[in-house]
This record gives C-alpha cells, structure tokens and sequence, in this order.
C-alpha cells in the first residue's frame, strides 16, 4: 500500500481537532474547580510543555523521515524499543476507548437517552472505521472543510456570551497563591497538551516544507487558545463556584444566556465533531502503530476487529461515572505524563547519542 501524504496546513487542522477534541467540555469543570477564578492561566502555561513535547517529535521526525514513532524507536534502542513501541500502541488504543466512552456518555446523557449504549458504540465505531479505512489523508482533506463552518459556529458563540459576561468574575487573580494554578496546569499538560504525542504515528505522513513545524505549534495554541475561551467564559458568565459544580460546562455556560437554547445545539455539534476528530486520529495511530509493530504492509485489514477490541474495552474499562471522574482527575495525570513526555525525552536522547557515538552508521532511511 502506498504511502498518503497530507499538507502542513492538512497537519494544523489535525492537531487543532485532536486538541480540542473531548477537552472542549471536560477540561473547564476540573481546572475551575482547582483554580477557581485563575483556571483561565493554565492552558496559557501549559503550551510551554506541549510545544516541548512537540519540538521532540518534530526533532525526531526530522531524524527519522518517513518513519513513525513505532518504528524509529526500534531504530533507536534496539530490541528494548519494540517494548518502547508496544507502550505508544497501547497509549493510542487506551486513549482512543476513553474518548470513545467520553462520546458515548455525551449523546446517552444530552440527546439520546432511551438508545441502548450498545447502539451507540456500533454506530459511532462503523462510521469511524470507514473513514479510517480511507486513510489519514482523506480524512484531514474532510477536516478542513467541516472545520471552518465549525469555526463559525464556535465565533458566534463566543461573541455572544461576551454580551452577558461579568469580567468581575476573574479577580481576584491569584487569591489562594499559585499552587491551584500549578494543579491546573500539570491537569492540562497531561489533558490535552502531552496526548499529542499519538502524532508520532502521523508526522510520517506530512508533505517536507518550511511550515512543517510552525503549523502544528500553530494548531496547537490554537487549540489550547480555544480551551482558554471555554474557560473565560463559564467563569465569566457562570461565576467559578457554578461553574466548578457542573459536568458540562461549556454546555450549562451557553444554555444559562438569554436565546441560549438555540446555541446549545451548536455547541453541542461543536463538541461532537472535535471528539469525533480525537477518536478517529486516536484510532488511525493504534491500528497504523500496530501494523508497524508486527511488519504489517497494509493497516486496513487490522481497522474492524481493532475497533471492535476499542469499543470492547471501552464498555467495560470503568464499573461507573464515578471511577471515570476519580480516574480521569486522580491517576491519568501520573499515568500519562511519563508515557506522554518520558518516551519521546528517552528517544530524543538516544537517537542524539547514536549521532554522536556512530555518526556514519546513523544515517536515516526514507
């Protein structure tokens, strides 16, 4: 099977989407609720780890041309990087369940409430599947044209709250010191800035020009500047305490303003589509990391049973509500920052000491 190719600008539109993704609505809750009226300053300081995070992929990449995450980790460590490879794999998959079951709550708890889950997860995982199988480079061709209507919609909603927002909410700044802040953050450098390290299964397929690198550091803080906005506003028009207290707050912000009920549609749309987006690339990077991992030429044969195992798994992965929430605020953060930043750092490391000690033997194959 050929090799697809995708634009940096098809590449900036990836990384916003992913980004965003299921962020969009479970971020604001937990930040406000540890930073209260500061929680705004955390996606601003989390860009600072993820553009280092992203600037080791890129500098791997660029060692590495034509190779995915998977396979220059074996390149680099040897026997010890197919466990390193089997680790990113897995973090792809896992991730890719949660969000799956991130979607499914949203439309079982806001719309469809008497549909069987079951229902949903089939629908949600065929559609997915299918433009999966397509490859990355249709699906990034789709993504920049839904995305502008998206962006639309998402403009109009922002200008609209700004009407009923009370500024007065954001101060005092730094009232209980930065340790709230710094919670926050580690948050959010964890959710959603260190999850962009699935796109060591993507940079591969990115076309090389000048804007390699400063499409996706755009889509990045354009994604976390989005996070911000949702952030600003529950709090603004909110207030933290409200704010703190609900699931969805992004939806409760938008539906709490006068004619907001017409919006909450749109937000919701909104939300689905960046989600929709995440689980798709989370998909794509574990079938195609997979397909790497045991020599595979063509990943398509591998889509089906790897999103029927997806879904499976995210079924069964929490025994209620309450362990997602304990889990998503409690042990992701410990869990995913050593696999998020720590492999792509150990990488990075030893590929440079591979140029160094075997300048001649590290020559990088297309």
């Amino acid at each position: 099977m050929g090799k697809a190719y995708i634009s940096d600008r098809q590449f900036f539109f990836l990384m916003l989407g992913f980004v965003v993704g299921t962020a969009l609505f479970l971020v604001p809750s937990a930040v406000i609720e540890m930073a209260g009226q500061d929680a705004w300053l955390a996606p601003f300081i989390a860009m600072l780890p993820g553009i280092i995070l992203l600037s080791l992929l890129l500098s791997l990449h660029k060692m590495y041309p034509g190779n995915s995450i998977v396979q220059y980790s074996e390149r680099i460590l040897g026997l010890p990087g197919k466990a390193v490879g089997l680790l990113i794999i897995w973090f792809a998959f896992h991730l890719g369940a949660l969000v799956l079951r991130n979607i499914v709550n949203f439309i079982d708890v806001i719309f469809l409430v008497d549909t069987p889950a079951a229902v949903l997860y089939v629908t949600i995982t065929a559609l997915s599947a299918f433009a999966v199988r397509l490859g990355i480079e249709v699906m990034a061709r789709a993504l920049g044209i839904a995305l502008i209507f998206i962006l639309v919609f998402f403009t109009i909603i922002q200008a609209t709250a700004m009407l009923f927002a009370q500024y007065d909410n954001l101060t005092p700044v730094l009232e209980h010191g930065i340790m709230p802040v710094a919670r926050s953050v580690i948050g959010i450098t964890s959710f959603p800035a260190g999850e962009i390290v699935v796109f060591g299964m993507v940079l591969y397929h990115v076309k090389e020009s000048r804007g390699v690198a400063w499409y996706p550091l755009a889509g990045l803080v354009a994604g976390l500047f989005m996070l911000f906005l949702s952030i600003e506003r529950s709090i603004t028009v909110l207030s933290p305490a409200v704010a703190a207290r609900a699931v969805y707050t992004p939806l409760v912000t938008i539906n709490s303003i006068p004619g907001g009920q017409i919006l909450v549609t749109l937000m919701a749309i909104i939300w689905y589509f960046f989600s929709i987006i995440k689980f798709m690339i989370c998909y794509y990077a574990f079938v195609q990391g997979a397909s790497h991992w045991a020599g595979v030429s063509d990943f398509r044969p591998l889509v089906l049973p790897a999103g029927a195992l997806m879904a499976v798994f995210s079924i069964y992965v929490y025994e209620s509500a309450i362990d997602e929430l304990f889990f998503a605020k409690s042990i992701w953060p410990v869990y995913a920052i050593p696999l998020e930043y720590g492999i792509p750092l150990l990488l990075w490391i030893g590929a440079l000491l591979r140029k160094t000690l075997a300048p001649g033997k590290n020559k990088t194959k297309s």
